[in-house]
């Protein structure tokens, strides 16, 4: 298969061996706590909302049924008219760098700290323009030693399910 679309098919090579290749799974994670390593932290602007700033965040789960999913959220850290979202997204990062035992506010540190963590997975419902539900980052805490014991020592932590609604998860305040 030539790869600047000509159609040439005498070259049929994919570059990689398919049956070596492990197939990936879209499909959504269960609600629950998975250890994870945040890879991504990027201040960005609203085009939607002008004044309106937030924190896009990516972790990768390293453990368990999800080990290598990717899963994102986003943190509101400037909102014109909702002083609420501000606490509520400020707060849920400064619980990402205190899972991590980041010192600095570094987005750059954060991501570069690689350190294992607990993170809250969620499911957000679809809406008009993105009909699909997703997982998403609902909060994040320091994986205990005996989760990071089990995840050293190849016995995997299972994620353990969401907490019944109504009762405190237990995430860091800020």
């Amino acid at each position: 298969m030539s790869w600047n679309n000509d159609t040439d098919t005498d070259d049929m090579d994919l570059g990689f061996d398919v049956e070596q290749t492990e197939a990936v799974s879209f499909d959504l994670l269960p609600k629950g706590e998975y250890p994870a390593i945040i890879t991504g932290c990027t201040p960005k602007s609203s085009a939607n909302k002008p004044g309106s700033r937030y924190v896009s965040m990516e972790v990768t789960v390293i453990g368990g049924k999800g080990k290598g999913r990717k899963v994102w959220g986003n943190f509101t850290t400037h909102h014109p008219t909702s002083a609420t979202a501000v606490q509520i997204g400020r707060g849920q990062i400064k619980a990402a760098f205190l899972a991590a035992g980041v010192q600095s506010s570094s987005p750059v540190d954060l991501v570069a700290a690689q350190q294992p963590i607990m993170v809250s997975i969620g499911i957000e419902k679809g809406n008009d323009a993105y009909p699909d539900d997703k997982n998403s980052i609902k909060g994040f805490k320091p994986i205990t030693p005996d989760q990071l014991a089990a995840l050293e020592g190849g016995s995997e932590p299972a994620p353990q399910a969401a907490k019944p609604a109504g009762k405190k998860p237990g995430f860091l305040k800020g």
